[in-house]
């Protein structure tokens, strides 16, 4: 029975730090727009030096970041480490959520303050 605990834990962990990428990814695009005013919704994503609009490729995250050497695949102008850092540090958040918490409500709980956190960390960044 412990080995099955175990793994059901671990298996938690992981969904939240695949989730809190994701979710990451969403607080760094907050960090960037909000303090310029600029929509959440539309447009797509894009380079903040030649604003091409980021493809498929572009929007994993973590790795298309470290695939294209922290640059702009077009442009080749440096994109700053706080993406995937800020990217990081929200999965990190989540595990941490998914592992202490063990009900739906406590998780969701624990992530959107975390998320609340992160979006204002980000936002204080991008000044």
């Amino acid at each position: 029975m412990p080995t099955d605990l175990f793994q059901i834990v671990w298996v938690r962990v992981a969904l939240g730090g695949i989730l809190g990428l994701i979710f990451g990814s969403f607080i760094t695009m907050l960090g960037y727009r909000l303090p310029r005013r600029l929509s959440i919704v539309r447009p797509r994503s894009s380079c903040p030096a030649c604003h091409h609009a980021l493809g498929m490729k572009d929007l994993f995250p973590i790795f298309s970041w470290l695939m294209s050497g922290g640059r702009c695949r077009h442009c080749k102008a440096p994109i700053s480490a706080r993406y995937p850092i800020l990217e990081v540090l929200t999965s990190l958040a989540f595990m941490g959520c998914f592992f202490v918490s063990s009900t739906p409500s406590c998780i969701t709980i624990a992530c959107l303050c975390s998320m609340l956190a992160l979006t204002i960390l980000s936002i204080l960044l991008s000044r």
